[in-house]
């Protein structure tokens, strides 16, 4: 009995230490948990109708959109354009 107390408390001493010894990485950067993102964007389309002029022409494209993060795995995105 005193044997096994005798390593429980050798092993207790030693887990401070482990702790410290663990690898830190040193970085300029932060984790961001909860991050917003707001996109504009714009653009022109170069479309031919085609020899039957039935096809979609050209046109220019424009919008906005707004994403942030609702939780770890799920995010929130709405646009328009």
């Amino acid at each position: 009995m005193r044997l096994v107390l005798a390593v429980l408390f050798l092993a207790s001493l030693s887990l401070p230490a482990i702790s410290v010894a663990q690898e830190q990485i040193d970085t300029a950067y932060e984790w961001i948990e909860h991050g917003r993102r707001v996109n504009v964007f714009g653009g022109h389309v170069g479309r031919d109708r085609g020899a039957l002029e039935f096809g979609p022409g050209s046109s220019s494209v424009f919008g906005a959109r707004f994403r942030t993060r609702v939780s770890s795995p799920l995010s929130l995105e709405i646009g328009f354009g």
